[in-house]
């Protein structure tokens, strides 16, 4: 099973897995969890947990992982995985290793790190919601969007 966790903030898709995780999984947890969160973000943040009752992965939901992790591949800037599973631990050193190959920064943490994990993946975020303004930041400039604004720039 795949459960939401609470308590990140709103750009931070964070899930946990446990016992057997199937197709249905995804399409009722997971996909429509990211999807809800990239109509309000252009990139998200994600949280795993895999904990050590996890007892297997069907096989529709390994193909959903991977149709999903293709679909969204550069829609997300940071993931933490947390686990003491040893194949996991395993395949997430590997991603580690060929991080240089992802969009985004990827990390691996152990359950007693988990602490650490919930404080990286919030770490130095400062959340843009799509449909949201641009808000000048004091000592950086904010690009104009439409030609007028440019104009009324250059006049400066």
């Amino acid at each position: 099973m795949i459960e939401l966790l609470k308590g990140f903030p709103d750009n931070v898709a964070a899930f946990a897995y446990h016992g057997h995780i199937t197709k249905a999984d995804y399409d009722e947890v997971l996909i429509p969890d990211f999807e809800d969160r990239l109509r309000r973000h252009k990139k998200l943040r994600i949280y795993f947990e895999i904990a050590t009752d996890l007892d297997g992965i069907d096989p529709g939901a390994m193909w959903e992982d991977q149709k999903v992790g293709f679909s969204y591949f550069f829609d997300w800037e940071r993931c933490a995985v947390v686990t003491d599973v040893g194949w996991a631990k395993h395949l997430m050193k590997f991603a580690e290793f060929f991080g240089f190959l992802y969009p985004g920064e990827y990390r691996a943490f152990t359950e007693a790190e988990a602490q650490k994990a919930r404080e990286w993946i919030v770490e130095g975020q400062q959340p843009e919601a799509k449909n949201a303004e641009a808000k000048p930041v004091e000592g950086k400039a904010v690009p104009a969007k439409s030609a007028k604004a440019k104009h009324v720039l250059a006049k400066r």
